[in-house]
């Protein structure tokens, strides 16, 4: 393939790859943990925390840099999940040809594109940001076990930190390069010490070691400095410390069972892949039991180890689908190996590249064929988001139902004034009209008594008076929709509220132990004395780790631009 063309059908490939995320964006419903993971990063800047009870910090400082250069929308709440998810193809593309053939990579990367998992997580969820840092540490190491060259040791280190600052699950993915690290060593002649250092100095382990402990000691600090101040810890090592989990019983942490392994296993496969990419991923079980058993190809058993390992501790600890996302760009490499057999073992019949290019297009197809028959044709939380956007965010008091789930009204209101009709003691009402003013308000009802509590969670009655009032006082106005009936009901008027400002409101909102907005730090569970130097340290690598995190990534684009110029023509 000449470079022109390659170019050519690679822009083509991300075009599309684009082209289906934004749809996503635009028309995927924010699910439970997505509420959490976009209302938390605004203002996280201003928070002074190194860490959060039951996720790491690196995300959220990133989700809130990204607010603050676009302002908050549905799009910037989701830019990131865009941003790493579309710069995993190209990266996708640099570690499959450090293994294997152009074409191996060209289709691994285009099976990607159109990976209906992967594009379906372009949610504000820091699933896809830790699975770029997972696939460039692969690269990383990939270059550091076929040159030895001590920089990508270091490369490694950084990478692997931030990508534990993102999502601690890195580690698990670390943890087995490391064990085909030694593999590799034995198979090369042993596990000689005095060969080993020759090769890897000893300064540049320790160098390494440094590196990687002082980027993820926001982490460790924050739960040294909790810790001896409140005897709490994050929930990892709450767990890991046999601690207290009491005061983490609402957020359902998982425990290790080896029991549970074959129904998360059924449901993975059947919910999760099939569902979204069952041409890709039955493909990819093929390509699989073929580098077991063949063991064809310099390394490619490592990305079946990387495969492996953390599919077994994954499937004894988690159901949710967001947390096997991570495995979407090893499926497409193993998919993409099947796909070349299969058409080499028809060469005798067929021409090898044209059947190659009918069997991915045809794979490619029913991918595109799942994605579209999965879309959501209902998202009414995204359009009362764009609906809120349309008022003055200073001068206009919102009031959500109650019966709308705290995570879906908050997310659409998080940078406006507002208030529950369970907090309405706080909405400052004018008791004498000589001293009030007319305020715009809006009201945003729940039509059908329930919006995402699940039955028996909500109690209808507590509201139901309040709720009446409001109408009477307010003019009904757009109905948002949801499969066709009427979801979201929007009133508005003006009430006569006292003199004082809205912005009080905004200081008595929480949602999952923290402050919504960070207006109010005391309402944080896990607030501690901030005023040392090992707290400070911890900003320090707060901060260098949001610029390496941003550098790292441009440099990906740099390495693949580089690499495309080098890219012969055949």
């Amino acid at each position: 393939m000449k470079r022109k063309h390659f170019l050519l059908l690679f822009g083509a490939i991300l075009l599309a790859a684009l082209f289906l995320r934004l749809n996503a964006i635009n028309t995927t419903e924010p699910w439970w943990d997505e509420n959490l993971y976009t209302v938390r990063p605004y203002n996280f800047l201003e928070s002074d925390h190194l860490s959060t009870i039951d996720q790491a910090p690196l995300y959220f400082y990133l989700a809130d840099v990204v607010y603050k250069i676009m302002g908050l929308s549905v799009f910037s709440a989701r830019f990131l999940s865009l941003f790493f998810g579309m710069l995993s193809i190209p990266l996708l593309y640099l570690v499959v040809r450090e293994i294997a053939s152009k074409e191996h990579a060209l289709i691994s990367s285009a099976f990607l594109a159109f990976s209906g998992f992967h594009i379906a997580y372009t949610i504000g969820d820091m699933g896809l940001a830790a699975t770029f840092f997972i696939l460039l540490f692969l690269y990383f190491f990939i270059k550091l076990l076929k040159t030895g060259e001590n920089k990508y040791l270091l490369l490694c280190s950084l990478t692997a930190a931030l990508g534990t600052l993102i999502k601690s699950y890195m580690l698990i993915f670390a943890f087995s390069c490391g064990l085909y690290f030694i593999y590799s060593l034995y198979r090369k002649g042993g596990l000689d010490a005095s060969s080993f250092l020759k090769k890897f100095p000893l300064k540049y382990l320790i160098a390494s070691l440094i590196l990687f402990l002082f980027f993820v000691s926001p982490i460790l600090i924050y739960n040294l400095l909790l810790f001896q101040e409140k005897g709490q810890m994050d929930i990892i090592f709450t767990r890991f410390f046999r601690l207290d989990e009491s005061a983490y019983a609402g957020l359902g942490m998982p425990e290790f069972d080896v029991s549970i392994l074959p129904g998360n296993l059924a449901n993975m496969v059947s919910n999760y892949f099939l569902h979204h990419d069952m041409a890709i991923f039955s493909l990819a079980v093929l390509g699989m039991l073929l580098v077991a058993y063949k063991r064809e190809g310099e390394h490619t058993s490592l990305l079946l180890l990387c495969f492996l390992l953390p599919l077994f501790f994954l499937l004894c600890s988690t159901q949710l689908p967001k947390n096997f996302v991570f495995f979407a760009p090893i499926i497409s490499f193993f998919a993409a190996d099947a796909v070349i057999f299969l058409s080499s073992k028809a060469a005798p019949f067929f021409k090898f590249n044209h059947l190659l290019a009918m069997l991915v297009l045809i794979v490619l197809a029913l991918n595109l064929y799942a994605i579209i028959s999965n879309y959501e044709r209902s998202f009414p939380t995204v359009q009362l988001r764009d609906e809120v956007s349309k008022y003055s965010p200073q001068s206009t008091l919102f009031i959500a139902d109650s019966r709308i789930y705290r995570g879906k009204f908050t997310f659409a209101l998080m940078d406006r004034h507002y208030a529950e009709t369970l907090e309405l003691r706080y909405v400052p009402f004018a008791k004498d009209e000589a001293n009030s003013v007319l305020t715009k308000t809006v009201f945003i009802e729940c039509v059908p008594g329930d919006c995402g509590w699940g039955a028996g969670k909500v109690d209808a009655t507590l509201t139901a008076e309040e709720i009446s009032s409001l109408k009477k006082n307010l003019v009904a106005g757009k109905d948002i929709l949801h499969n066709g009936k009427p979801y979201y009901r929007i009133y508005s008027g003006f009430l006569s509220l006292e003199p004082y400002s809205l912005s009080g409101l905004d200081y008595v909102h929480s949602f999952y132990f923290y402050p919504v907005a960070w207006k109010e730090k005391r309402l944080s569970q896990d607030n501690y004395n901030t005023e040392n130097s090992l707290h400070s340290l911890g900003k320090i690598a707060i901060y260098l780790s949001i610029i390496a995190a941003i550098v790292l990534s441009l440099y990906s684009i740099y390495v693949f631009a580089r690499f495309c110029k080098k890219e012969q023509t055949e």
